[in-house]
């Protein structure tokens, strides 16, 4: 028995796509030898690190929220997120300054996400279904789930490196 998210009477409108905005202010251990000629070029170096380094996580963090969304580590009923590709497919990852701005633009990307009720097929009369939370995009981002969350601190030492 299939549940359906929209259509049949049910007003998809209520469903909200996901977007987060990650300010990147994560204490780094930065390393870098102290050169001769003042603090105006180590604030440089720290400046062309950081923005390396932010480019580095804008390119790779999709990359691993795709693998989250396509584990079948989140169990229950259905422990795989991907059906159709639809919601995977509709990731964007941009960079804004020094934020990383994360969407999912499917209408029921927050309740795959943080979980909720649906109306099965539409149908008022029905009861509505719980469907349990599996929050990918906070496991990656924050750590806190049950799949390993990015390495900011890997992609800054990276960064400091190609810089040297």
């Amino acid at each position: 028995m299939g549940v359906k998210i929209s259509g049949g009477g049910y007003k998809a409108p209520k469903l909200k796509s996901y977007r987060t905005s990650v300010d990147l202010s994560i204490d780094l251990d930065i390393k870098i030898k102290m050169p001769s000629d003042g603090a105006s070029i180590i604030t440089d170096k720290i400046d062309e690190a950081t923005n390396l380094a932010l480019n580095i996580i804008s390119s790779e963090i999709g990359g691993y929220l795709n693998d989250a969304i396509s584990s079948s580590i989140w169990g229950g009923s259905d422990p795989d997120i991907v059906d159709s590709g639809k919601l995977r497919n509709s990731l964007t990852v941009t960079r804004s300054g020094s934020s990383i701005i994360i969407s999912y633009d499917e209408p029921y990307a927050k309740l795959i996400h943080y979980g909720g009720y649906i109306v099965p097929y539409g149908n008022e009369s029905a009861a509505r279904k719980y469907i349990e939370g599996k929050p990918w995009v906070e496991s990656i981002i924050f750590g806190n789930g049950p799949i390993a969350g990015y390495d900011y601190q890997e992609a800054y030492n990276r960064a400091i490196a190609a810089i040297r």
